[in-house]
C-alpha cells in the first residue's frame, strides 16, 4: 500500500483549543485524563495524518478486545478491571499515520519523561515527571494534578499503561482521584522511499469521582474529548518538530540531549544515540529495515 506524503490534518475547532487559557478549568481536564502516559507520536514533515476521536461503543468494544489481559500479572489484571468495570469516560483519541524511525518512536512512547525534560528545557511547562523504576513514573503538572504512571505491558505494537491521579478541583473545593487504562495500538510499515510509517491508535479508559465528572461534563460538553484530541495532535506535532531536527540540524538535537534534567544518564544516552542514528542514516541515504525488539521483560512487566 503506497502512503501518500501528503495527508490531511483534521483540527479541532480553534475554541477547543486549551493553548490560550492553560490555568483553565478545560485544560485541567485535559491534563487530567491524559498527563500521566503522554504516550507520544512522532511525524515527519508534511508526512502526518490525524482523524477525529471518537467515543462510539464499537470502538470501545474492538478496544476491549486488544487489551492483553490474559498476559498480565494477577495484580496487573486487578489494576485493569477496577477500571474497565467502572468506567465513567472512555474516548478513541485520533489515529495518526505519520513518517518516523520506529526505534526513535518506541523510545518516546516508553520514555514520556524525555519530553517533559525537553518542555522543561525550553521553559514551557511545569509539569514534572520522574522515572521510579523502569516503566514507572510520577508527575505533577504544578497546576493540582499529580499521579503515577505504569507500563503493565510494553511491546512493539501494544502499550498498557495504567495511571492514578489525583486532581485539586477548585470546582468542588475537594481532592478528585481518577484511575487510568491506556492503550496504544502501533503499527509499522518500510514504504519503496525507504521511510518508516507508523500508525498509532490511543484508547483511555477512566475511573473517576460520577458526581464530579458528571458536573464537569454537563459543562463542558462536548469540549473535553475535543480537547483531548487536539492536545493529542498538538505533542505529536511537537515531536515531529524534535524528528525533523534530528534529520536536518543533528548537531541541535544532540546538544539539546546533553542538556536534559532529571534524566536518568543511561537513558539521555540512549536519546542520543536514536538521534545520532537518524542522522546517519540520513546521510548515508541507508535507511534500511531494522529489527524491533517484539517485548521488554515478561508479560505484565517492563525492563
Amino acid at each position: 500500500m503506497e502512503i501518500p506524503r501528503t495527508l490531511v490534518c483534521i483540527r479541532p475547532p480553534e475554541r477547543a483549543r486549551p493553548q490560550k487559557h492553560p490555568g483553565s478549568l478545560t485544560w485541567g481536564i485535559t491534563r487530567f485524563a491524559l498527563v500521566g502516559i503522554l504516550c507520544l507520536v512522532a511525524s515527519g514533515r508534511n508526512s502526518f495524518g490525524l482523524q477525529g476521536g471518537t467515543a462510539h461503543p464499537l470502538a470501545k468494544q474492538d478496544a476491549l478486545r486488544n487489551i492483553p489481559l490474559a498476559r498480565l500479572e494477577p495484580a496487573a489484571q486487578e489494576k485493569v478491571l477496577g477500571v474497565l468495570n467502572e468506567t465513567t469516560f472512555y474516548r478513541r483519541l485520533p489515529t495518526c499515520v505519520f513518517r518516523c524511525d520506529p526505534e526513535l518512536y518506541l523510545f518516546l512512547v516508553r520514555h514520556p519523561d524525555v519530553i517533559v525534560a525537553l518542555w522543561r528545557l525550553m521553559g514551557v511547562t511545569k509539569i514534572e515527571m520522574e522515572e521510579l523504576a523502569p516503566g514507572r513514573f510520577s508527575f505533577a503538572d504544578g497546576e493540582g494534578t499529580r499521579g503515577t504512571a505504569e507500563y503493565l505491558y510494553s511491546s512493539h505494537d501494544v502499550q498498557l499503561i495504567y495511571t492514578d491521579a489525583i486532581y485539586d478541583w477548585p470546582l468542588f473545593n475537594r481532592n478528585v482521584r481518577s484511575r487510568g487504562v491506556i492503550l496504544l495500538k502501533s503499527g509499522y510499515v518500510l514504504e519503496t522511499d525507504g521511510n518508516y510509517y507508523v500508525t498509532a491508535r490511543l484508547d483511555v479508559f477512566l475511573n473517576t469521582d460520577r458526581t464530579a465528572w458528571e458536573a464537569l461534563t454537563k459543562t463542558l460538553h462536548p469540549l473535553v474529548g475535543r480537547i483531548a484530541d487536539a492536545n493529542f495532535a498538538n505533542t505529536a506535532q511537537f515531536v515531529a518538530m524534535l524528528h525533523q531536527t534530528a534529520r536536518e540540524n543533528p548537531e541541535v538535537a544532540g546538544r539539546l540531549a546533553e542538556r536534559l534534567r532529571g534524566i536518568r544518564p543511561e537513558v539521555r544516552q540512549e536519546f542520543a544515540h536514536h538521534i545520532a542514528k537518524i542522522s546517519e542514516k540520513t546521510l548515508t541515504s541507508e535507511d534500511q529495515p531494522t529489527s524491533i525488539v517484539a517485548e521488554r521483560g515478561t508479560p505484565g512487566t517492563r525492563k
